[in-house]
């Protein structure tokens, strides 16, 4: 079974259930609430996704380590997770959401 890739700083993990999610299927409007996946409760990009508001934009602060755990580390090497590849590789969607 092919598993999905997921780029690492589009990775996140559920503040409410715990599961991973992807970032690239949030949807891209600002008036949309993000909605987990799994369990349907409202998520946010600094609590589910690691990311803190800076004064323009958005900054990655905390990334899913090989253990389902969040680490201050960027992830140097792909790994698997949870039936997910995560990645380094940019996808393109990522590129435009900021």
């Amino acid at each position: 079974m092919k598993q999905l890739a997921i780029y690492s700083d589009a990775a996140g993990k559920c503040e409410h259930c715990g599961r991973i999610l992807d970032l690239d299927e949030m949807p891209i409007s600002t008036s949309t609430k993000w909605k987990c996946r799994h369990c349907g409760n409202e998520v946010s990009r600094e609590k589910t996704f690691g990311y803190e508001r800076g004064t323009l934009f958005w900054r990655k602060v905390l990334w899913i380590d090989k253990n389902g755990n969040w680490s201050k580390d960027r992830p140097r090497r792909e790994f698997s997770l949870g039936g997910y590849r995560i990645v380094n590789k940019v996808s393109s969607l990522f590129l435009y959401r900021y």
